[in-house]
């Protein structure tokens, strides 16, 4: 039977927060060893996606990234992804390798699979899988193989902003062993690079449709764990009549708001405010911009893709624009 956890969003905050693996996995006994260099995908491990294309989903976020500053990671950032699936689907081994753990996740219906898998004769990585039931065969010792179903996704029900959602979604994380960094899941590392070139086609479509709050700032796949706040994040105009600059602010790992200041192409401060995002929105995610001292926002649409925006919001009080194609493009930089 489908299990449903119901979770309370407030504005998008939570929605990646990773209830599919514990904060701190039980590591197996490894001996410290110089570490190994992903290369090119495919050496000396690389792995697939833990999801099938036709399982892909947005209904929520459709891709929580590594190194955001979301949910219950406000400290560290986020150490994984979080990918959504459609409810019902199967979560699939990313990688050969064997079962090292089957353990109770943090929101205590659902279970965290763990898998090593060893390269040069050690266990030099690990993936972590949330799921709400386990498969058949998978327990601790057992070998796995690229693909096989390790269990079913979980499914949640939340409210973002206004909007009540129900949607699944696994956190999957890759552990490499040599690695240690951050104050939390310290061998934790993007699975960006280890991507096999099949998964990074079919990541880059999963990708490209994401929305989820904290993209104004931390727009990237890979973000970095180690940040200090408020956050600024600026967008320079690349083509469009909006404004030439826009710096977007943060205040903390927290905040479901921000603060912005547009500028011309001379640098001049012509606007301050603060703004709101609904990244389910549809057709496209909403933005919000209340200059200050008024009362009447500036409603708008948005799209982010990595270091590329597309923007579009008219005069405070006009109603927000219905669709992109007349969206002004910003670019940032890492």
């Amino acid at each position: 039977m489908r299990q449903i956890i119901t979770v309370v969003i407030v504005a998008g905050l939570a929605l990646g927060a990773c209830g599919g693996g514990p904060v701190n996995p039980v590591a197996p006994t490894v001996v410290p060893v110089a570490p190994l260099s992903p290369g090119p995908a495919g050496l000396p491990f690389a792995v697939s996606l833990p999801i099938r294309p036709q399982d892909y989903v947005h209904n929520a976020f459709g891709v929580n990234p590594f190194g955001a500053h979301i949910g219950d990671h406000g400290i560290d950032g986020h150490p994984g992804w979080d990918i959504e699936y459609a409810i019902g689907a199967p979560v699939l081994a990313a990688a050969d390798g064997s079962v090292q753990s089957v353990v109770p996740g943090l929101l205590g219906t659902e279970w965290s699979i763990q898998l090593t898998h060893r390269v040069g004769g050690r266990d030099a990585y690990r993936t972590i899988y949330g799921v709400a039931s386990v498969a058949s065969g998978v327990t601790p010792g057992a070998a796995v193989v690229t693909g096989q179903t390790l269990g079913i996704v979980n499914t949640y029900t939340g409210t973002i902003g206004t909007t009540a959602v129900t949607y699944a979604f696994t956190h999957f994380q890759l552990d490499d062993f040599s690695a240690s960094a951050g104050l939390t899941n310290r061998n934790a590392v993007s699975p960006e690079s280890f991507l096999t070139p099949d998964a990074k086609r079919e990541f880059a479509t999963m990708w490209a449709s994401a929305s989820y709050t904290q993209e104004l700032t931390e727009p990237f796949v890979t973000n970095p764990r180690d940040v200090s706040f408020p956050m600024t994040r600026i967008w320079l105009r690349s083509a469009g009549g909006l404004t030439a600059q826009l710096e977007i602010t943060r205040a903390s790992a927290s905040a479901i708001g921000f603060s912005y200041v547009m500028r011309d192409v001379s640098g001049a401060n012509m606007e301050t405010g603060v703004l709101q995002v609904d990244p389910v929105a549809r057709p496209v995610a909403a933005i919000d911009f209340t200059p200050a001292g008024s009362a009447q926002r500036r409603r708008g649409v948005y799209s982010i893709v990595d270091g590329t925006m597309q923007l579009d919001y008219g005069a405070p009080g006009a109603p927000r624009p219905s669709s992109l194609d007349g969206a002004s493009r910003y670019l940032t930089t890492r």
